[in-house]
């Protein structure tokens, strides 16, 4: 059973298959440093045994999808240097394990859900060039 799928560095283009939404024994994803346009799979929510994913460096566009606040185990989910715009989805509070939530460099906005003081495990959160309101230090 496929448990790892590592596509970074490959100048990839175009946008991701829903069907690797099926592949729901990945531990791991790495689409890094492509060229993958698009929005983001809802199917993926069906990834519930991912642990690490990393999206950065390509040209994702639109909003995250809610159904990846099933992903109870990720830990890494890196999606820097995208497109991404909107919210942040208030289901994403499930996501308990997370320690590393990198989503620098895109076009969210909003308020951080007040249920991701959950996130005791987080230690890496930059957000440098997006606007965020709300959870005060």
């Amino acid at each position: 059973q496929l448990r790892e799928i590592d596509l970074s560095g490959n100048q990839l283009t175009g946008p991701l298959p829903a069907s690797l939404g099926q592949k729901t024994n990945l531990t791991s994803l790495d689409l890094a440093d492509n060229n993958f346009t698009g929005t983001l799979p809802p199917e993926y929510g069906n990834l519930t045994t991912l642990s690490i994913l990393y999206l950065h460096n390509n040209n994702f566009s639109g909003t995250l999808p809610p159904e990846f606040g099933a992903w109870t185990r990720l830990f890494q989910f890196e999606a820097q240097n995208n497109n991404f715009s909107g919210t942040l989805p208030f289901e994403y509070s499930a996501l308990t394990q997370i320690f590393n939530f990198d989503f620098d460099n895109n076009q969210m906005h909003g308020t951080i859900p007040e249920s991701w003081r959950s996130w005791t495990n987080l230690r890496v959160f930059p957000f440098l060039t997006t606007v965020f309101q709300g959870l005060d230090a």
